[in-house]
């Protein structure tokens, strides 16, 4: 590990800088999952900036485009479209609002960050400038400094008032062919577009901003519509050839870097010369102030550089970072936690104490504590690791879902057309006073280890496993102890009878005398995971915005949804209503005992005001039964209408409102499958034969009725075979239909709670009233009840790669406030 540092040494004497050898095989995959996982239409990320006032994430791509990713509600956000070859660099301008990014078809362009508009193109001095590989802004100076392939380095002065200066005789953007390659790690699109002459007014058409979601800050733009600039829209802008420093370098500059100093900002500049110089900033000038070089040159190039104070990163070829002392200008020493080129270095955030992350074409990312010792190192990527940065977490109150994403988190991205985000966990560099907030896990944190529980119930169907059998039980004591952690009081497991799952029961008490009590159903079990999975189903997998694990949608997730629901109205004292959470863990079977031990316990919950709740068949399909149809009840003109109103604003996603009656209001007949005693073979007879059925009632068949037709049809079906074999039927799980009423208070309070998050009224749909826990619990507790899902019908619950969307997952949890505010305002 690494010891003290050299002090006081000069260049060339004295003993060689401390080199930190690492035992790489004893630190690898510290951190190996993470967060979440962006895919960017299979193009090379190279560059990322974050905004953290706005939680927007800028990816520059290969492609030229850079697309703008919503990092609370890890949607898609926008696209930036201009560059017609990969982006080199990005370059947050803070104070200013503004976004900068470089180019290799050597041009800069000045987005405003907060309306995502197009302000400038920017062109360099010359047309042989070649790519432009960093940037750096001064603020104290509004000035932009490039480095580029030629070895210059340029800067420009931008103002407000100097975007509204006309400029004359701008330059054509002529790429000279010379720069035409450059080395794998850092290459640009290989054959992408022609090295053309393009003027200033053609590039100018060409950009375009599109929006991907409803809220870009534009009040003047349309929902997902694509902005296209005239060119008066933009400002055209040109570095004066008295602003260039040519052959700044013996190479192309591939970094540069502000130093904050007592005398002012210090420019350095790494670059393929392996030299790191300091500059002094003038308004009009750079002056060299010092040279760094190593005693020994080993001809790695400088590729990118990190400073904090007096220490200076500099990551070069090879896999080196070299640590320097910027006042006495001294090599301290040299880390090596890498195989191949350090492509990127990112400070943490203010407030972590001098901790920092390197990123290698090796694909792994290391994290360095102060004393420069290499705390973690994971294979991040399976490509190059291009680019990093640092997401400091949503912290402002003010911002919409602050729950989701409140500890910082770093960002990579990479060759492989993937950014992701990974979990920060800084190290502890000063002891926590008692009077030290502490933080909540976050609904997603708490929903990773919700799902590592196996929780499958047994039916039969699903034969018994004790394995999960121990995992259920383990799960109702995670949703136990969540509760009592969310603020809930008399939280309890009760018993379901021999080899049932336990029920999960516990109360959020209003804050003064309730006016109402609420309960909450859903269950924890969940079907077993089978089938072609894109990641471990029994791991919490974030991708693209979306959740996967078995059970985010049906029904962990929006279980937790709830409870933290209850648990941030009631740490805020605005919970005016007693909400019973109740959760049982047999639904998936059928919810075997759950009558019985609801009626046995029906003292611990109170009462209830609402409740809310996450040849037999012809060639048509329809079930041939005598008196099957007899009592369904007769779709009204109204409801039609509303079928087709539902048909006209999904823009025919259903062909028409006769599948959705077909699908929402008739009666259902399935065969699920069918097996046999035999070997399988088609030259063996089997001497039984089993199938497995399911019947849907809807309003208004009785299930004894139903049941006695069915019995009755086999039969009678099996007895026209006049057949030797024999015929048994059992019935394993029986369901009564349910519906409520839309003219119920309670119905109107919960569509008002979506309308107000969402914007738009919601749709009624006539699915989930077979679940069986829902008619039991009106029964019982003479309540009346109302159904809200919070996922998607794409969601794919009880398939392979269940999944939620955390917008979903977001708004669910907002509605469901809404909704208990609203009942505590009702008279």
């Amino acid at each position: 590990m690494v010891g003290g540092a050299s002090k006081g040494l000069e260049l060339g004497q004295g003993p060689a800088p401390e080199t930190a050898e690492l035992d790489l095989s004893t630190i690898t995959d510290k951190v190996s999952k993470p967060l979440h996982t962006v895919t960017f239409n299979d193009t090379s990320i190279l560059a990322v900036a974050v905004d953290q006032e706005h939680g927007l994430l800028f990816a520059g791509t290969q492609s030229g485009t850079i697309f703008v990713w919503n990092l609370i509600s890890q949607q898609p956000y926008a696209q930036l479209v201009g560059h017609t070859r990969s982006v080199l660099a990005l370059v947050l301008a803070k104070k200013e609002g503004w976004l900068f990014s470089a180019s290799s078809d050597s041009t800069v362009r000045l987005w405003d960050i907060r309306n995502l508009a197009p302000v400038a193109l920017i062109y360099p001095a010359s047309d042989n400038t070649g790519d432009i590989f960093t940037m750096a802004w001064c603020s104290s100076l509004h000035t932009l400094y490039l480095g580029c392939q030629d070895t210059s380095i340029q800067w420009i002065s931008i103002t407000p008032e100097k975007l509204q200066e006309p400029l004359h005789n701008v330059p054509d953007s002529r790429p000279h062919k010379f720069f035409d390659s450059m080395s794998r790690a850092m290459a640009g699109t290989p054959g992408a577009l022609p090295l053309a002459v393009r003027t200033a007014e053609q590039l100018i058409r060409r950009t375009a901003v599109h929006c991907n979601e409803s809220d870009v800050p534009d009040a003047n733009a349309e929902n997902d519509a694509s902005r296209t600039c005239a060119p008066k829209q933009m400002s055209v802008l040109a570095v004066n050839k008295t602003c260039v420093l040519s052959s700044a370098h013996f190479g192309y500059v591939y970094s540069l870097a502000l130093v904050p100093t007592s005398n002012g900002p210090l420019l350095v500049s790494g670059a393929g010369d392996e030299t790191i110089r300091l500059w002094t900033l003038y308004d009009d000038a750079l002056f060299l102030l010092h040279t760094l070089e190593l005693p020994a040159p080993s001809g790695d190039a400088i590729l990118t550089l990190g400073a904090w104070e007096n220490t200076l990163l500099a990551g070069k070829q090879g896999g080196a970072i070299d640590v320097w002392d910027i006042e006495s200008r001294t090599l301290i020493r040299t880390l090596r936690g890498h195989t191949d080129d350090v492509l990127c270095l990112q400070l943490a955030e203010p407030g972590v104490e001098r901790m920092f992350f390197s990123g290698s074409a090796d694909g792994h990312v290391c994290r360095w504590d102060g004393y420069f010792r290499c705390t973690a190192r994971w294979l991040a990527h399976d490509d190059i690791v291009q680019t990093c940065a640092v997401y400091k977490g949503n912290m402002a109150s003010s911002m919409r879902y602050s729950w989701l994403t409140t500890e910082p988190e770093l960002i990579t991205g990479s060759s492989d057309a993937s950014v992701r985000v990974w979990p920060f966990e800084p190290p502890a560099v000063v002891p926590k006073s008692p009077s030290t907030l502490v933080r909540q896990p976050t609904i997603v944190q708490r929903l990773a280890q919700f799902i590592r529980y196996k929780s499958v119930s047994q039916g039969p169907t699903m034969p018994a496993n004790e394995e999960n059998m121990e995992d259920s039980r383990q799960a109702a004591h995670f949703l136990k102890t969540t509760l009592m952690e969310l603020g809930a009081s008399n939280v309890q497991l009760v018993s379901g009878g021999l080899r049932s799952n336990p029920m999960v029961l516990g109360t959020f008490r209003a804050a003064g005398p309730p006016r109402r009590r609420c309960l909450f159903y859903g269950h924890y079990d969940c079907i077993p995971a089978s089938g072609d999975w894109s990641s471990s189903p029994w791991e919490l997998s974030g991708r693209n915005g979306y959740l996967y694990g078995r059970g985010v949608s049906d029904n962990k997730g929006p279980v937790l949804a709830v409870a933290c629901a209850a648990g941030e109205l009631l740490q805020a004292k605005e919970l005016d209503v007693d909400v019973v959470i109740l959760v049982e863990g047999e639904q998936e079977t059928g919810s075997k005992g759950f009558e019985s031990c609801l009626r046995a316990h029906k003292d611990l919950i109170g009462p209830i005001m609402i409740k809310l709740l996450a040849t037999l068949t012809d060639p048509s399909g329809r079930v041939t039964l005598p008196d099957f149809y007899s009592d369904v009840r007769a779709v009204s003109d109204d409801e039609r209408a509303y079928y087709d109103t539902i048909v006209h604003e999904a823009h025919g996603a259903s062909s028409t409102a006769e599948s959705l009656v077909a699908l929402w209001r008739m009666p259902s007949f399935t065969v699920h499958r069918v097996t046999n005693s035999g070997p399988g073979h088609s030259t063996v007879i089997p001497n039984s034969v089993e199938a497995s059925l399911s019947i849907r009632i809807v309003p208004d068949q009785e299930l004894s009725g139903i049941e006695k037709l069915l019995r009755e049809g086999i039969e009678r079906n099996f007895a026209a075979l006049q057949s030797t074999n024999q015929i048994e039927m059992h019935v394993f799980h029986r369901a009564d239909w349910w519906q409520r009423s839309l003219e119920l208070p309670y119905w109107q309070a919960l569509a008002d709670a979506v309308e107000t998050e969402w914007g738009e009224k919601p749709i009624y749909i006539r699915e989930g009233g077979s679940i069986p826990g829902i008619a039991i619990l009106e029964k019982t507790l003479g309540a009346q009840a109302v159904h809200l899902p919070m996922g998607q019908a794409s969601d794919h619950a009880h398939l392979p790669n269940e999944r939620i969307r955390l917008v979903n997952l977001e708004r669910g949890q907002a509605v469901v406030r809404r909704f208990f505010q609203a009942l505590g305002n009702m008279p």
